[in-house]
């Protein structure tokens, strides 16, 4: 699959793309109890392997079906000397938006901390 990505840096201008799943690293997520604004449209439950924490249907589903829908608040670089600067920024940002009375960036705030 693929994911809609969209480019921040203000030199973008908004551009979004869509990026192949198996190029993305994403190694900071939110745990599934902090998760706001979920919607399930099956059932769901954690599992642990080898490979990490995931997610997994309890009933069979065809393929391509919806599991569930969040938003998404933050991608933040990975493998880089820089990579806790970008979330520790995001998180400033964040905190100075919820200060401003964001209701979304409040949610999104609880579930970061």
């Amino acid at each position: 699959g693929r994911w809609a990505v969209r480019l921040q840096h203000p030199s973008f201008a908004g551009k979004e793309l869509l990026v192949k799943e198996e190029t993305l690293s994403l190694v900071y997520s939110v745990s599934p109890e902090k998760a706001v604004a979920c919607t399930l449209h099956v059932e769901v439950a954690e599992k642990r392997t080898a490979c990490g924490r995931g997610v997994v249907t309890l009933s069979a589903c065809e393929a391509g079906t919806v599991l569930f829908e969040e938003h998404p608040f933050l991608v933040s670089a990975a493998g880089v000397d820089a990579a806790w600067q970008a979330r520790w920024h995001a998180y400033l940002r964040l905190t100075v938006a919820a200060k401003s009375g964001g209701a979304d960036a409040v949610a999104a705030l609880a579930a970061f901390d």
